[in-house]
C-alpha cells in the first residue's frame, strides 16, 4: 500500500492541478550545475524551468514546446466542480508566468503554430520553430501487403495521460465506425503494450525498436486527440512517411493551414469518419513544399538566423 501512495498523490495532484509546477520540478544538482557553468544563452522549454535560469546571467531563449496556460483552460472546460476551478486558477497564474518570463527573454519561440499565433496576441513577439525530423526520415514507407490497405494505425506514447484519453476516444467513439467501413485498428508505442482496454478490432504492436515497423502495416494514421497543446509530432512523423493522417481540428493546431491538404479532418467524436472514409485518402509526398520547414536541415539554418538576430 505504501509503494502505491506516490503514485495516487500524483493522480490527485494531475486532477486538481494538470499542469506541471515549479514546485514539482525542483532540483538541486540541475541547479548546481546551472551555477557552475558559464554561459552565453540559456535555453528551456517548459515554463516550470526559468527558476533555474534566473540563476544565470546568460541571455534567455524560451522555447515553448507548449503554451501551457491553453493547455489549463483545456483541461478546465472538460472538468466538473473543484477541478474545474483550481484548472482555472492554474491556467490563469501560468498566463501571467508566461507574459513576465517571455518579457525578459533575449529570444521567444513556439513549436506550435497556434501556440506562436496565440503567443503574438498577447502581444509577445514569438516566432514559430517547429519541431524537425531528421531529412532523411523524409520518404515514402509503405508495404505491398494488400492488408494494410484497410488498416488505420494509432501511433503515441502512453504514459502521456493525453493520449491515454485519445485512446479511450478511438475504442468508444471511432472504432465502430472504423469497424463499419472494413477497417482494422493497429496500436503501437511505449506503454501500449499495458492498456487494459483492447477490444475486438484493435491490434497491439506494443513499443516498436523502429517505428517504420509500425507505418509499414497502415494506409493511414489516427489522431483522435483532444488534450495536450503544441505540436503533435505523431502527425509530421505519419506525413513524412507519405502516410496521411485522419485526426480532430485540435491534433492538426500545431500546423499552418497549408498543412490541412495532406489531412483530412474530422469532428472528436468520429460522428463524420463515415463520410471522410468512403473519400479517397490525399497523397502525400514527402518531399512537399508544406513538408520542408520540418527537416533538420531547415530548422538548423532557422535557428541560425534567430541566433543572429539576438545577437543583433
Amino acid at each position: 500500500m505504501l509503494g502505491r501512495i506516490p503514485s495516487l498523490v500524483r493522480a490527485v495532484k494531475r486532477h486538481y492541478i494538470p499542469m506541471p509546477t515549479a514546485a514539482g520540478a525542483r532540483n538541486s544538482a540541475l541547479r548546481r550545475e546551472v551555477l557552475a557553468r558559464p554561459a552565453d544563452l540559456v535555453v528551456i522549454c517548459a515554463l516550470y524551468h526559468a527558476q533555474y535560469a534566473r540563476r544565470s546571467r546568460a541571455r534567455l531563449w524560451l522555447d515553448y514546446m507548449d503554451v501551457g496556460s491553453e493547455v489549463g483552460a483545456r483541461e478546465a472546460v472538460q472538468r466538473h466542480g473543484i477541478a474545474s476551478l483550481t484548472a482555472k486558477l492554474q491556467s490563469r497564474q501560468l498566463k501571467w508566468s508566461e507574459r513576465r518570463v517571455s518579457a525578459r527573454a533575449g529570444l521567444v519561440t513556439a513549436a506550435g503554430w497556434a501556440d506562436h499565433l496565440c503567443l503574438r496576441e498577447r502581444g509577445i513577439n514569438a516566432h514559430w520553430l517547429p519541431t524537425p525530423l531528421p531529412d532523411n526520415d523524409f520518404r515514402i514507407v509503405r508495404s505491398s501487403d494488400p492488408r494494410t490497405r484497410t488498416t488505420a494505425g494509432f501511433l503515441a506514447s502512453f504514459d502521456y495521460w493525453p493520449n491515454q484519453d485519445a485512446y479511450r476516444i478511438l475504442c468508444e467513439e471511432w472504432l465502430p465506425r472504423l469497424q463499419r467501413n472494413g477497417y482494422e485498428v493497429v496500436v503501437a508505442g511505449r506503454g501500449s503494450e499495458a492498456l487494459v482496454t483492447r477490444p475486438s478490432g484493435i491490434q497491439i504492436m506494443g513499443t516498436v525498436d523502429d517505428v517504420d515497423e509500425f507505418y509499414q502495416r497502415v494506409a493511414f494514421t489516427l489522431a483522435p486527440i483532444r488534450k495536450g497543446g503544441g505540436m503533435k509530432v505523431k502527425v509530421l512523423e505519419s506525413l513524412a512517411r507519405g502516410i496521411p493522417v485522419v485526426g480532430t481540428a485540435f491534433s492538426f493546431e500545431g500546423f499552418p493551414d497549408s498543412m490541412l491538404k495532406l489531412v483530412r479532418v474530422c469532428a472528436e467524436d468520429g460522428s463524420d469518419l463515415d463520410s471522410i472514409l468512403i473519400e479517397p485518402m490525399p497523397l502525400v509526398d514527402p518531399k512537399s513544399a508544406e513538408l520542408r520547414n520540418y527537416r533538420m536541415s531547415s530548422a538548423r539554418q532557422r535557428v541560425l538566423d534567430l541566433l543572429d538576430e539576438i545577437r543583433a
